[in-house]
């Protein structure tokens, strides 16, 4: 039983790992979010568009993030931004 656990834990890890590595490396903007809205992941390139590093990005609401504008109003969508 604890060495399926062990292989199971090294599997997700790996898994996790091939994925960090594709993220890292497109040169778009990746920002995941738990069920909260609550950024758990951005990739390098949201340094570009936001001047906040993935780390800074880290913790906080999208909306606190980014800034949702309407294309044909120019409005804002309340609490973004």
């Amino acid at each position: 039983m604890f060495q399926i656990k062990k292989k199971n834990e090294q599997d997700l890890f790996e898994e996790k790992e091939r994925i960090h590595v594709v993220l890292s490396s497109i040169n778009d903007i990746v920002i995941s979010t738990d069920v909260n809205g609550i950024v758990e992941y951005a990739t390098t390139i949201t340094k570009d568009y936001f001047n906040m590093t993935p780390e800074e990005i880290r913790g906080r609401r999208l909306m606190d993030v980014i800034r949702i504008v309407d294309g044909c109003t120019r409005c804002t969508y309340p609490g973004s931004g």
